[in-house]
């Protein structure tokens, strides 16, 4: 950044201090009907359990999985080993899914803040969700921000200023974030229920 002060040049060096990441696929070949067919099956089998779900019901970790959800899995830890050699981890660390789990949540259902203490890569493939659906809403880790940034005071948001971030996914996407990452999602406003698979990616070591 270059710029003249009472006929002084000045070069401003611009650094950013810290960060965070996000990352999306799309168009991964998974039949989103087999997947919804099989959550509503598992939520008759399956109470489900009370996290950071209101009203919406959460499976516990899939145990019985079919076809769909394995082929997903295996998408999920081949895109958890290049976002590990992407971030510098330890090549000879191994990507390995710690828990997954379904979601489903109807109208007025939503998940509180959150995030997922014990693995280093979290993320969410959407089965199903209309377009106005609550989306999945992260916020910044430097809570102080707030009490120094005010809306009035910024022409346009970017990833330094923002307070949240709000990712508007559709069906057949797969969003990877950091498990340190707090998040939330918005309320399901419509009648067509969301419907998603949750997953903790852990690093391990090889043991060949």
């Amino acid at each position: 950044m270059v710029n003249t002060l009472q006929g002084v040049h000045m070069e401003l060096n611009f650094e950013y201090l810290f960060s965070t990441y996000l990352s999306t696929l799309k168009n991964l070949n998974i039949d989103n009907d087999s997947l919804e067919e099989y959550a509503y099956l598992q939520r008759e089998k399956d109470n489900g359990v009370e996290k950071s779900n209101w009203k919406g019901w959460q499976s516990d970790t899939l145990e019985e999985q079919n076809s769909e959800v394995e082929k997903l899995c295996s998408i999920i830890e081949d895109a958890c080993n290049e976002l590990k050699n992407n971030l510098g981890f330890k090549k000879h660390l191994i990507p390995k899914i710690s828990n997954i789990w379904l979601n489903i949540n109807s109208n007025g259902s939503f998940n509180r803040p959150h995030l997922h203490p014990g693995s280093i890569f979290s993320g969410t493939y959407y089965i199903k969700k209309s377009a106005e659906d609550g989306n999945i809403v992260f916020t910044t880790p430097c809570v102080q921000q707030q009490y120094h940034i005010e809306k009035g005071l910024i022409d346009q948001f970017n990833p330094t200023t923002s307070s949240v971030y709000t990712i508007p996914a559709e069906p057949g996407t797969m969003i990877l974030f950091p498990s340190w990452a707090e998040h939330f999602v918005e309320p399901n406003n419509t009648d067509v229920d969301r419907i998603s698979i949750a997953f903790n990616v852990a690093l391990l070591e090889d043991k060949k």
